[in-house]
């Protein structure tokens, strides 16, 4: 019967340190890195209105809503389900152009930037691919600007604005060595109301973390 007991114990301390190796693992800092594109729904029939009814006649114009975007995240895992982040995205030009009469040429470019923390959940499927939910806050800037063009010269304006609102977003992972993992993210920001479309926009990004 005493052997039993003592056979009880060693396996519950070896389990214990067992535990204890398996969250040192999932525990500590990491960073991430990512390119992608947002999705942008630009309002062109507004713009185009807009001008119309400034008196621009002959109206020919397209929108580029897809521009490339860059962000960066740093985080801490706290274990194997739950971290928290913080980081920054920036994205390129949604651009407007169009030709007319009085004036001749306008170009309108919007872009974006925000700082964001958040919550993030993991729950891992398996063979090294897990699924990730993120729900936190994110500030949003977006500056604009417009240049128009004709007879009596160059004219150009500028505008920003910022919109502090939840931010979310749904990825998977994929563990391609012990400390280096593969991401796919959807992430989804309110920039507020703007004429340019970058209101709540979503972003597809591919991504590399680094656990240290």
């Amino acid at each position: 019967m005493r052997k039993v007991k003592i056979g009880m114990l060693a396996a519950t301390v070896l389990a214990s340190f067992s535990g204890a190796t398996w969250a040192d693992e999932n525990v500590g800092m990491y960073i991430y890195g990512a390119v992608g594109q947002a999705r942008v729904t630009a309002d062109k029939g507004a713009m185009d209105a807009i001008l119309t009814a400034a008196g621009v006649t002959g109206l020919s114009s397209s929108v580029k809503d897809t521009p490339t975007t860059y962000g960066m995240q740093l985080g801490y895992q706290f274990n194997q389900n739950w971290a928290v982040q913080a980081g920054y995205m920036a994205s390129g030009n949604v651009e407007y152009r169009a030709t007319g009469t009085n004036p001749a040429i306008i170009a309108a470019d919007a872009k974006a930037t925000a700082w964001n923390a958040s919550a993030a959940g993991t729950m891992p499927f398996g063979s090294g691919f897990s699924g990730m939910g993120r729900l936190g806050v994110a500030s949003v800037s977006v500056d604009e600007s417009i240049t128009a063009t004709g007879p009596g010269g160059v004219g150009t304006a500028i505008a920003s604005s910022k919109k502090t609102d939840i931010t979310y977003g749904l990825g998977v992972k994929y563990d391609i060595a012990k400390n280096v993992t593969l991401r796919v993210d959807l992430d989804n920001y309110n920039a507020g109301t703007n004429d340019n479309g970058l209101n709540r926009f979503s972003v597809w990004s591919l991504g590399v973390g680094y656990k240290f």
